[in-house]
């Protein structure tokens, strides 16, 4: 089927560059190659498992595959994920180091059609090095072609695999009924504000990108603008013959997100994200239990974000950015009593900088503060841990080791970082993160994770011998250090280095006894054409 769609998709990019196609009015062929080297000291003991979180699986959130496109295997429900999950740990320096090199490749045509009309197809390839799943070593379709890095790069890359895939291909129709209006059909990014919860994945270690086989509308005048958008996460043809499962058995994404734009220098956003997963199994049991009901999860939130020149008092500009968010919902998980749980959970995110323009070497100074909620019963069947969606906001390179990013709940984080611009094309900067848990009772870290932390040395929960082990709020903190050269208008280069401090809440409830410090550094060359 993936070859179908390659095959498809090629066809198309031929169809639209042939210039005896009337209807053509003007054909752009682009693309961009990014290639990234990679060490990572300790590294990763055992490869993670995805992660539930209130019956809703954020391990393919985050494109487990790699391909840069969400899929029906991406997608697991079972709350036993966590079995997978407990026994991995990178913070001991008896772990081997890991060092790999990412490459992504992107082809892309955009053809503009007559009647305000538009095709774009874009493809992509993002690979290890050293690791092609099409060739026949010995080495290729076994564990070696899972990624053993963190879990947010969970890429699975079996025996006979293509390593191109179609990454973006929609339909485009503008000005509808001479309207302001724009209809997006098809396979495309969703990126909206900071990307806080809504990303196309291309910031962090994993930058395969993200994709949704969607439709989005846009409504857009010199006031305002309105995104309303409906993508199928999973269409689930042959669902499991299991007791009270609904009957399409289908994941979806709904959304709607507004920008008000009516004041100078400042955006003004309202946002309603909606996942409804009929494909999670009901556990709700009892004579008065809905057999019919499935994971709903709503996010209502906004964010206001713009630029001040503080009424001229200083040589520079200060820009902001905050963002709050709150979720509810069923959880589609029953407590002791049998009763069905509630999402509960919240988040906000605030950062300011100062860019000082108009001085020697162009300082700036940055500060950010972010909270996700935590959980302070596990047991009560509500779920109040913060689900992060799409997000492609990484705080910090390593961000625990690798182990936070999307997965980041029940927690505060707190960022100071400066940047200078020395020689011209080269920008310097440095970023300092300190994380705190919100919830650190027994449970302690895995609430980033919204799992009970278990150790596999005493009693049995779900035929697993398991033991509940103490925590601290001091998780540690991060340094990443990062220059960046524009060697061309096309051609960026970057190199960065980032340490984590491991700190008490690591060794008492990560599960693996230690809280060795991490050290990650890359070298990363991206071009666009």
């Amino acid at each position: 089927m993936k070859k179908i769609t390659i095959l498809l998709a090629l066809a198309l990019l031929v169809a639209v560059t042939l210039p005896a196609v009337a209807e053509v009015e003007e054909v752009t062929v682009g693309g961009s190659i990014v290639v990234r080297g990679q060490i990572q000291t300790p590294g990763v003991g055992q490869q993670r498992g995805p992660v539930n979180v209130g019956g809703f699986t954020n391990g393919h959130l985050v494109d487990a595959n790699g391909n840069g496109v969400i899929e029906a295997s991406d997608l697991t429900f079972s709350l036993a994920n966590f079995n997978n999950f407990v026994e991995s740990s990178s913070f001991d320096d008896d772990i081997e180091s890991l060092d790999w090199i990412t490459q992504r490749t992107r082809v892309n045509v955009d053809a503009k059609l007559s009647g305000n009309v538009r095709a774009f197809v874009e493809l992509q390839s993002f690979d290890f090095w050293g690791d092609d799943s099409d060739d026949d070593s010995l080495e290729d379709g076994n564990a070696s072609d899972v990624s053993p890095f963190t879990t947010e790069q969970m890429f699975i890359t079996t025996e006979g695999d293509d390593l191109v895939q179609l990454y973006q291909g929609y339909i485009e129709m503008n000005n509808i009924a001479d309207l302001p209006l724009q209809a997006r059909i098809g396979r495309q990014e969703l990126p909206y504000g900071r990307e806080w919860l809504l990303g196309n994945n291309d910031a962090g270690v994993n930058f395969s990108g993200l994709a949704f086989d969607a439709l989005k509308l846009s409504y857009e005048t010199d006031l305002f603008r309105i995104d309303a958008f409906a993508s199928k996460l999973d269409d689930d043809t042959t669902p499991l013959a299991i007791p009270n499962q609904e009957e399409d058995g289908d994941a979806d994404l709904y959304g709607v997100y507004g920008t008000y734009k009516g004041i100078e220098n400042m955006a003004i956003d309202a946002y309603w994200l909606f996942v409804r997963d009929a494909g999670s199994l009901v556990t709700i049991t009892g004579a008065d239990a809905d057999t019919e009901d499935v994971l709903d999860l709503h996010t209502v939130g906004a964010r206001i974000a713009g630029q001040w020149d503080v009424m001229g008092l200083l040589p520079g500009m200060l820009d902001y950015n905050v963002e709050a968010a709150f979720q509810f919902g069923n959880n589609n998980v029953a407590d002791s009593g049998g009763d069905g749980g509630d999402f509960g959970g919240w988040a906000f995110n605030a950062m300011a900088g100062y860019t000082f323009s108009d001085v020697t070497w162009t300082p700036r100074l940055e500060a950010e503060y972010a909270f996700f909620s935590g959980d302070d019963d596990f047991n009560d069947g509500d779920t109040d841990e913060f689900v992060r969606l799409f997000s492609d906001v990484h705080y910090g390179e390593l961000n625990l080791g690798g182990d936070l990013d999307q997965l980041a709940t029940n927690m505060h984080i707190i960022k100071l970082g400066a940047s200078a611009v020395p020689v011209e094309k080269l920008t310097l900067k440095g970023d300092f993160y300190w994380f705190l848990l919100a919830e650190d009772d027994e449970d302690g870290l895995a609430k980033t994770f919204g799992l009970p932390q278990l150790e596999r040395t005493g009693a049995v929960v779900a035929g697993q011998p398991v033991e509940v082990i103490g925590s601290d709020d001091n998780v540690g903190m991060e340094l990443d250090l990062v220059a960046n050269y524009q060697y061309t208008e096309d051609l960026n280069l970057r190199a960065g280095w980032a340490h984590f401090f491991a700190d008490d809440a690591i060794e008492n409830s990560w599960g693996a006894g230690s809280d060795d410090d991490i050290d990650y550094v890359y070298v990363q060359a991206a071009l666009v054409f």
